[in-house]
């Protein structure tokens, strides 16, 4: 069963109300994981497909807590759309921990300020199935994705997610965005915007000034949106451990996008016109193939959608997303699937 706000009966909405506030049981709801609550497109605006549903969801390792807020990832589930904000409003839930693993059950999926979030209400549960587990390592991300203003298309796959920006950035302006909290990360073609108000080691709304120089920042990356005024997505630093001044060696850029999981295998390899990147499926699924460059940059996209199982092969010819011949060089391809992460090096010569 599947309510939507805009199509709502008067009927349906005293039940929601009623659910909301009576702390009544839900018997009809739907078990998810986080990739299906998450996951969305331009054509729902970048909501839900399940909003406004009344839902279990499990699968979950805490990654931070914050302001009556969770953040839950699911490190099984890949890469992108694995991760999913828990709001404790009204009610908050008790007794979890970072590193925990936990099912919330009967709660509500909602749009709150341009974030997917599961809020929990007087019926709403949780079980701790497990503790002590180690935390995803983040997803390396380019600033370019996560760029000012909001640019969906780029930044809602990582909603909520542990990610990491390793390039040079520059702090720039401060006090900016709806609470005069956010500031600029600006980088050498791209400025994304941060603020660290969910910082649990400080006390302050800043741990950075503006003109500082830092070499890495890594965070969950939440969205905020309202109608008509704002729309930006801001990285938030868990703690004073995730900013790294520039100077400090932050590893080597391509290696930390690499997954062990699997290995491609493209051949020519080095190529100058065109190279083919084979591959297996033992089931259909969604797949992404993306090119990346030494700096962790997504520089093309050669597949992003759905696939049926069996053997394939993709070509790529050496050129970015312009169409334009790429700098000769190393290069990453990597291969997603919803069970998968496969991934390949690959050099470019003219």
């Amino acid at each position: 069963m599947r309510f939507y706000v805009k199509e709502m009966t008067a009927l349906t909405a005293i039940f929601v109300m009623a659910w909301l506030f009576t702390g009544s049981a839900y018997a009809d709801r739907e078990t998810y994981n986080i990739y299906e609550l998450q996951i969305s497109d331009a054509g729902n605006d970048w909501n839900s497909y399940h909003y406004a549903e009344i839902v279990r969801c499990v699968g979950g390792i805490v990654t931070h807590k914050f302001k009556q807020r969770f953040t839950l990832q699911d490190p099984s589930l890949g890469t992108e759309w694995a991760a999913i904000e828990v709001r404790g409003y009204p009610v908050y839930p008790t007794g979890i921990e970072v590193g925990d693993q936990v099912d919330f059950d009967n709660v509500y999926v909602d749009e709150y300020a341009g974030v997917t979030v599961l809020q929990y209400y007087a019926a709403s549960s949780h079980v701790i199935n497990s503790s002590g587990h180690v935390i995803p390592d983040p997803v390396p991300v380019a600033l370019r994705n996560i760029r000012y203003p909001a640019h969906p298309e780029d930044c809602e796959r990582y909603a909520s997610m542990l990610i990491s920006v390793t390039e040079e950035m520059m702090i720039g302006a401060m006090d900016l965005g709806k609470a005069d909290d956010n500031y600029e990360l600006i980088g050498a073609a791209d400025t994304a915007w941060a603020s660290d108000y969910a910082n649990t080691d400080i006390d302050t709304t800043y741990i950075v000034e503006s003109g500082e120089c830092y070499g890495r920042y890594i965070g969950v990356l939440q969205r905020y949106y309202t109608e008509g005024e704002w729309d930006y997505y801001q990285l938030l630093p868990r703690g004073n451990d995730d900013y790294t001044p520039c100077g400090t060696d932050v590893g080597d850029g391509i290696d930390d996008i690499c997954n062990t999981a699997g290995t491609l295998f493209p051949s020519p390899n080095p190529f100058q016109v065109r190279t083919r990147i084979p591959f297996m499926l033992a089931a259909s699924s969604a797949v992404r193939c993306d090119i990346f460059d030494l700096s962790g940059r997504r520089v093309a996209t050669l597949i992003d959608g759905g696939m049926q199982p069996g053997y394939h092969e993709v070509s790529w010819n050496g050129c970015g997303r312009s169409g334009r011949k790429l700098p000769t060089g190393a290069y990453l391809v990597r291969i997603r699937t919803r069970d998968n992460d496969f991934s390949g090096k690959i050099s470019l010569a003219h």
